[in-house]
């Protein structure tokens, strides 16, 4: 491996030598002589075209697919339809937590008069005095 690149940088310093030096090739009689391998290294050996049809063919319609679904099972169901389906049990719960008919205003549910929190926490209060 090392032999190669000493290789290659080796007839780089030729190529160059004889190109700017010596001068005995112009660099447009370089380039037509090694035309094939002149469009490649310009094209950066074509791998950011290589880059852009992978992503653009591959990785972003798997990622289209993988976020519909994402989106249509855990976004839909289980955050929105779960947090409804929370919000409906709690509101049941509590409508019938408090026989003194209190629990059915909302403002008391808000403020924590519906489930008689209020109670509790004062009950140790209470108790120590």
């Amino acid at each position: 491996m090392v032999g190669i690149s000493t290789g290659v940088a080796l007839l780089g310093f030729i190529v160059a030598y004889v190109m700017y030096v010596a001068k005995s090739w112009t660099p447009n009689e370089a380039i037509a002589k090694i035309r094939l391998l002149y469009r490649i290294s310009y094209n950066k050996w074509y791998i950011d075209h290589f880059y852009l049809w992978l992503v653009n063919s591959i990785f972003l319609p798997a990622f289209e697919n993988v976020w519909r679904v994402l989106d249509s099972v855990f976004v839909d169901q289980v955050i929105v339809n779960g947090s409804s389906i929370v919000t409906v049990a709690t509101g049941e719960a509590l409508r019938y937590a408090d026989r003194s008919g209190t629990v059915l205003c909302p403002g008391h549910i808000l403020l924590g008069g519906g489930a008689r929190l209020d109670r509790l926490y004062l009950l140790p209060v209470i108790l120590n005095f």
